[in-house]
């Protein structure tokens, strides 16, 4: 099993670096305005309740999966 996260919200990361201080939302760049959500993921939050869904026992029969947390940009 694999989370594969896709642009997350993060102080570090290369996406909102490049953006103004006044954070990525105002930012003109970055292909998230693409996603059919329209946003960053919110680390790591999001990305961790994936992931605790994932290990619950009701998700025990799932195997060999990768799973995307990207907002939808693999489908766009």
């Amino acid at each position: 099993m694999a989370v594969a996260p896709g642009a997350i919200d993060a102080p570090r990361s290369p996406t909102t670096r490049a953006c103004p201080p006044s954070g990525w939302r105002r930012c003109g760049r970055g292909s998230w305005r693409n996603t059919p959500l329209g946003r960053l993921g919110e680390a790591p939050e999001e990305v961790a309740r994936v992931i605790t869904s994932l290990a619950a026992p009701d998700a025990g029969f799932l195997t060999g999966a990768v799973v995307p947390v990207d907002g939808g940009a693999l489908v766009t």
